[in-house]
């Protein structure tokens, strides 16, 4: 809901409200499309995390790298919190653009003009 009530924004179709981001999207998701998660899939972590951290985070969160594309923006928001974030990510969820997105965003509100990497701009779901 829209109505700046936090109690009601998982409010499902049926009227019963959820805390579970899975049980709450259940209902919207669209089926047939073996390349999409379900929504039991989404925002859930693997119960073993063994894979290393993408190299993408190091490169991207890096104060001292020139060439990152946040790099105008680290002495405005501290990247430490995200390139931990992002490693934890992709260690459990292959998935570095959400520390990627979320610290352009930050920065952007920062009036620190940066773009996110562009592997983070494609679709990832075929429509």
């Amino acid at each position: 809901n829209n109505d700046n009530e936090p109690l009601n924004d998982f409010l499902r179709p049926d009227g019963t409200i959820t805390t579970d981001v899975g049980e709450f999207t259940a209902p919207y998701s669209l089926t047939g499309n073996p390349e999409c998660k379900s929504p039991s899939e989404i925002n859930r972590k693997q119960p073993m995390c063994n894979a290393h951290p993408d190299s993408h985070c190091d490169f991207w969160f890096n104060k001292d790298n020139f060439n990152s594309p946040f790099f105008r923006c680290f002495d405005k928001v501290d990247p430490e919190p995200f390139q931990q974030n992002c490693a934890e990510d992709t260690t459990c969820r292959e998935n570095a653009c959400d520390s990627a997105v979320a610290y352009a965003a930050l920065c952007s509100a920062h009036n620190v003009a940066v773009d996110a990497p562009d592997q983070c701009l494609s679709l990832s779901c075929p429509a």
